[in-house]
């Protein structure tokens, strides 16, 4: 199956402000396919780089260097009507619901404008069918003229998917679309997000730092350290057999709800905080906090993204050849 989007060494550097050489570097030399209909979680430490690559993605913000393909055209030289076309087919959920939406606005207000930006419907025919999609996001009638601030936090949320797939996208970009929810409320939204895939085919890159959320959600997983790639596959095979230090760390913290299975499990420690994305360590970036580190080695040369078992890539030197 063709790609939907295909990124190639793709990077996002900030300049820092008061020095002329030294860049945050957000994003580093990131590739990756998404097919068509997938969802594929992104997962990481804050200040990982995750939503930076979403955004970048999305065309929101410029990249540094590197190529975006969506269906096979570059959208980093895209303008004017392409553009326009393209934001109708690519979209994004927001982490935070209180501050996605405008305040200013009805709900009715706000569903309304990307239909009215692409003329796709009548005025005499509004109201029927916006409350027909409130339905489908759990909502009704009785929301369609109020204000953000007379809804819950996941009442925002479901209104901000809304705006998001009224256009039915192909492709969207779920920046922690939970974190900001209470766990009751997670759970439903995640169930609709999934159903609203299977109805529309779209495709869904799904950013998280939690874990549980990602492997419900993914059918393929990228761990993402320091603006880059440490580790992609599928999202059982990962899960069971995580081969990078960086993803053993990450998946032996996740809590488990059996006092015997949590004190028998052995648990990969990492110490230290994430070095600073301006200045990045040479070799291996996850070598400083590292328990398999091989001095003259990890600290010297960074290892590629390399596949070792079908469909499972990644960046270590304990499974790559010098």
């Amino acid at each position: 199956m063709e790609p939907i989007l295909k990124t190639i060494n793709l990077r996002k550097y900030f300049p820092v402000r008061g020095s002329l050489f030294k860049k945050v570097k957000a994003v580093d030399g990131v590739s990756f396919e998404l097919k068509r209909g997938e969802t594929f979680g992104v997962v990481g430490e804050t200040g990982s780089g995750k939503s930076t690559l979403g955004r970048v993605v999305l065309k929101l913000l410029e990249p540094t260097s590197g190529k975006v393909f969506f269906e096979d055209k570059d959208i980093t030289k895209v303008k004017g009507k392409e553009l326009k076309d393209f934001r109708k087919n690519a979209q994004m959920v927001f982490q935070d619901p209180h501050t996605s939406l405008n305040p200013r606005l009805t709900i009715a207000e706000t569903l309304m404008e990307p239909l009215r930006e692409y003329r796709q419907l009548l005025m005499e025919d509004s109201e029927k069918f916006l409350i027909e999609q409130l339905e489908m996001v759990g909502l009704g009638k009785q929301h369609l003229y109020r204000y953000p601030h007379e809804l819950s936090g996941g009442q925002k949320q479901r209104v901000a998917i809304l705006r998001a797939i009224i256009l039915k996208p192909k492709f969207i970009v779920l920046d922690e679309p939970t974190s900001a929810l209470d766990v009751s409320v997670q759970a439903q939204i995640l169930n609709m997000l999934r159903d609203i895939q299977k109805a529309l085919n779209a495709t869904y890159m799904f950013i998280s730092h939690d874990l549980s959320v990602v492997k419900y959600m993914s059918n393929r997983i990228a761990v993402m350290y320091l603006g880059k790639f440490v580790e992609i596959g599928d999202s059982e095979e990962i899960f069971e057999k995580p081969l990078h230090p960086y993803t053993q760390a990450l998946f032996s913290a996740i809590p488990i709800p059996d006092p015997k299975a949590t004190r028998a499990r052995k648990r990969l420690k990492i110490s230290g905080e994430p070095p600073s994305p301006i200045n990045i360590p040479p070799g291996c970036r996850f070598h400083p906090r590292c328990p398999f580190f091989m001095k003259g080695l990890c600290d010297v040369e960074e290892p590629k993204l390399v596949e070792v078992e079908k469909g499972h890539y990644v960046a270590c030197w304990l499974h790559s050849k010098k």
